[in-house]
């Protein structure tokens, strides 16, 4: 009976700790820790945002990194509205994959709005595959395309 209390501490730990080095592993290679959407995207915003994580930025597209409800690995791409319009030209749009394909090939968005798009792919730690043509890195988590 001893032993078997000893297993299931270690395995409680182990779990633990293995979802405590997933968290922080996104985060200590992101550029900024506990991001913030942009505030002209808190009415309309409906994306998940537990573990909101910045990415990178790129031209007008910024992108963030977060989990949904079930544990998925999401990447949101935001285009800002341009300073010549009334703010209705700017754009979200957000994908989300299982962690299992997210640690094999990351998670990709394309966005759009008021004539300009841009596409973001959120890299798994560690990739190393080589990117298709158009795709450029900003940093080990992120490439774009214009």
């Amino acid at each position: 009976m001893r032993i078997s209390i000893v297993v299931v501490l270690a395995v409680g730990a182990a779990l633990t700790l293995a979802g405590c080095v997933a968290s922080t592993e996104l985060q200590a290679d992101a550029v900024v820790e506990d991001a913030e959407i942009p505030e002209w995207l808190h009415d309309s915003l409906d994306v998940p945002s537990s573990e909101l994580v910045f990415l990178g930025e790129e031209d007008e597209m910024t992108v963030y990194a977060s989990l949904d409800k079930d544990g998925n690995q999401c990447v949101i791409a935001i285009l800002a509205p341009s300073s010549t319009s009334n703010g209705d030209d700017g754009a979200t749009s957000t994908s989300c994959t299982s962690p299992l394909d997210f640690a094999s090939d990351g998670a990709r968005v394309t966005v759009g709005g008021g004539g300009h798009s841009g596409s973001a792919h959120f890299l798994p730690p560690g990739y190393s595959e080589p990117l298709e043509p158009g795709w450029v890195r900003v940093n080990p988590q992120l490439a774009v395309k214009r």
